[in-house]
């Protein structure tokens, strides 16, 4: 399976969750966050085993080491994902809640709701550490 292919099945599964997600109420949300929050820490050891496994490929195929460093997933990088987590939960649920509306000189209305967790996988990727 090509990569653009690969992403673009992942997209269209998160769409479909998504709105799976919408009718869920705050309480289960918060609690699947705690969830895996607390799974993350849990599975640190396996998480990091398999991460030296794709580094290593990442390796071999000559990544940058920009990019291996960005990839890694150390035990530092997996309690702040858990902790990331813990603070989502802490957030108001955003979805279904307007954030914000305006009018276009065309006549268009621009409205700006809440998502649901289409992008938690933004908010988990740390970026350069």
């Amino acid at each position: 399976m090509s990569v653009e292919k690969m992403i673009k099945e992942i997209a269209k599964d998160a769409r479909e969750a998504a709105c799976k997600l919408r009718s869920i109420d705050t309480q289960k949300k918060n609690s699947a966050l705690e969830i895996l929050a607390e799974k993350l820490l849990q599975e640190k050891d396996r998480i990091a085993k398999e991460n030296a496994k794709d580094l290593s490929t990442a390796e071999k195929k000559g990544l940058s080491p920009a990019m291996i460093d960005r990839l890694t997933l150390d035990e530092n990088a997996i309690q702040s994902m858990a902790r990331g987590l813990g603070e989502i939960v802490s957030l108001p649920d955003p979805v279904g809640k307007t954030t914000g509306m305006w009018k276009r000189p065309n006549g268009w209305k621009w409205v700006v709701s809440g998502f649901p967790w289409e992008l938690l996988a933004l908010y988990m990727n740390p970026g350069p550490m």
